[in-house]
C-alpha cells in the first residue's frame, strides 16, 4: 500500500473499532475514496448504502441493494478519478476446499450461506485499493458474554486475487498504470 493510502486505512481502522465499540457492529457497509479536485486540493467522501431515494413511492433514506450502492460507488470514483478506494463491511466467510468455480457453487448451495459452512466465522473487513495494490483485512468478530470483540485487523493473503461486487473499483488507475 502506498505511504499515503496507509494514513486513510489506519483512520478507517480506528473508525471500524470505534463503530464497533459502541454497538457491536461496524454498521451498514460505508465506502471511502479519495481524490484531487480541480483546484488541486486532495478530497476524502464517504459513501454510505442509506440513499435518499423513492422506495415503492415513498421518498426517504432508504438502505439499497448491494449491486445499487456499488453503481454508486464505482460511478463516484470515477467521476472524481479516485486514487484510493476502501471499503468497511461484516460478512461471514468460510474456508473453501473447492478448486473449481462450478465445486464452490455446490458447496454455497449445499449450505445456504457461508455462515453454515464449516469453519465459518464472522468478520470486520476493509478492503483497500489504491495505485499500487489490492489488500483485505479482516478482523474476527467474538462474540459471546456481554459485549462483542473485534480482533486486530490482519492482512488476508492473496488479497490481490479476490474477485467480487466490491472490488476493482478503480478500473481508471488499472488502465493508466498498463501504458
Amino acid at each position: 500500500m502506498l505511504d499515503t493510502s496507509k494514513a486513510e486505512f489506519e483512520s478507517a481502522e480506528q473508525m471500524a473499532n470505534r463503530l464497533f465499540e459502541q454497538d457491536g457492529t461496524t454498521g451498514e457497509p460505508f465506502a471511502l475514496i479519495r481524490f484531487t479536485d480541480p483546484h488541486g486540493v486532495v478530497q476524502r467522501q464517504r459513501i454510505d448504502n442509506t440513499m435518499l431515494c423513492m422506495v415503492d413511492g415513498v421518498p426517504g433514506y432508504h438502505v439499497v441493494p448491494r449491486q445499487m450502492f456499488m453503481q454508486v460507488v464505482r460511478q463516484l470514483a470515477a467521476e472524481r478519478k479516485a486514487n484510493l478506494y476502501m471499503m468497511v463491511s461484516e460478512a461471514w466467510v468460510a474456508p473453501s476446499t473447492a478448486d473449481t468455480i462450478e465445486e464452490a457453487a455446490a458447496q454455497r448451495a449445499q449450505y445456504g450461506n457461508a455462515k453454515d459452512m464449516p469453519g465459518a466465522r464472522e468478520v470486520a473487513i476493509i478492503y483497500l485499493e489504491d495505485m499500487s495494490t489490492t489488500e483485505l483485512w479482516m478482523a474476527n468478530i467474538i462474540r459471546g458474554g456481554s459485549k462483542a470483540k473485534l480482533t486486530p485487523f490482519r492482512l488476508e493473503p492473496g488479497s490481490e486475487a479476490r474477485e467480487g461486487a466490491v472490488i476493482r473499483v478503480l478500473p481508471h488507475l488499472q488502465q493508466a498504470n498498463c501504458n
